[in-house]
């Protein structure tokens, strides 16, 4: 059985093995810590420090609420994916964005952008878009802890597509694929294979899913203006969290072979 994960507050050191050290929690992660896993003194955990995202394995010494004692029993090193890898995915009616984001994590997602298009089923107020963008985030740092991931993937506030800080985002990226299902002949395989004929091993790769609604054409062309390249997945018709993880599973694949070759 792996040793369970948790990430602590920010803390500017380094450890060393051997060394008793003390690290305070978030309330939530430790009353999850504490009295949900119900870790107890003398267990071994791996604990990451976030903004440094160190990574050490460690037994607890004793709780001192929000704090805890540990003792540092080793440095994990672990290799870190040259390419990063982002996924804009249309937000969802019901639990689906949960599933998308949790398996998006898992997958090997470095940043998740939820994004309103024009056919979304969702309408969110401010208060909303705040309170849901937190829930997702609060999921992501779950998926990342079960995975054994070495960072919490970032996971930006709700926004719609046409927004400025979207469109940034997007631009941000050296290659962009969206998934439209009247893209015809090119399969998102096909388009990854000849980006990586050139591509440098710290090029970033963006992958776009609209919502359950699809994309509307005025949509694809904007996408289009900020270089994004149209794909398909098949002739199969997919539920929308299926399609985010089925993409993002093709992209990742795709660059672990291109990255171990």
């Amino acid at each position: 059985m792996s040793r369970p994960r948790f990430f602590s507050k920010p803390v500017a050191l380094e450890f060393d093995t051997g060394q008793s050290v003390t690290l305070e929690f978030e309330p939530s992660d430790y009353h999850h810590i504490a009295h949900v896993m119900r870790v107890c003194v003398g267990e071994e955990t791996e604990v990451v420090v976030r903004d440094t995202w160190r990574a050490y394995r460690m037994k607890v010494l004793g709780f001192c609420e929000p704090s805890i004692v540990f003792e540092v029993l080793e440095v994990l090193e672990m290799a870190q994916p040259s390419h990063k890898i982002a996924l804009f995915f249309g937000l969802s009616k019901g639990d689906k964005n949960d599933t998308i984001v949790r398996q998006a994590v898992e997958i090997g997602a470095h940043a998740l952008y939820p994004v309103l298009f024009s056919r979304s089923v969702v309408k969110l107020d401010e208060k909303k878009v705040v309170s849901r963008s937190e829930r997702l985030r609060k999921i992501a740092q779950s998926a990342a802890q079960q995975s054994h991931r070495q960072t919490i993937p970032q996971v930006c506030d709700i926004a719609s597509l046409g927004d400025v800080t979207t469109l940034q985002y997007l631009d941000s990226y050296d290659h962009v694929y969206v998934l439209w299902e009247e893209t015809q002949g090119i399969t998102l395989t096909k388009l990854i294979n000849e980006s990586l004929a050139t591509a440098r091993e710290d090029e970033s790769f963006a992958c776009v899913v609209g919502p359950e609604g699809g994309i509307t054409r005025e949509e694809i062309e904007l996408l289009v203006e900020h270089g994004a390249l149209c794909a398909s997945l098949g002739s199969s018709i997919l539920r929308v969290d299926t399609a985010n993880a089925v993409t993002l599973g093709v992209l990742c694949a795709l660059l672990g072979e291109a990255s171990s070759g």
